[in-house]
């Protein structure tokens, strides 16, 4: 069996640490990073990058998980200020949530 790419993506534009992101599940999105040092610069087709996709989660999360997640996203270099095709940012995202 080929060893899976961690910067693969689908149609949408959504890498695995995308997709892992969206659904909630850090742990996964945590392995995607460190092991497979995916990139948190890829965007999908409405530009939502890694960070972007940690605040539009659809499970939710522990705020102990959550606070990991995104200072693991930062040190891997992740922008809090890019703006997606609908001018949001993740840290205006965090905001909506808080």
């Amino acid at each position: 069996m080929p060893a899976l790419e961690a910067d693969a993506y689908d149609k949408s534009g959504k890498s695995l640490l995308l997709t892992a992101l969206e659904y909630g599940l850090l742990d996964a999105a945590q392995q995607l990073l460190t092991v497979k040092r995916a990139k948190v610069s890829r965007m999908d087709k409405q530009k939502n990058t890694a960070c972007h996709m940690l605040f539009r989660r659809k499970q939710p999360a522990g705020e102990a998980e959550v606070e990991g997640m995104v200072a693991a996203l930062l040190k891997a270099g992740c922008d809090i200020n890019a703006q997606n095709n609908d001018g949001q940012t993740p840290l205006m995202l965090a905001a909506a949530v808080a």
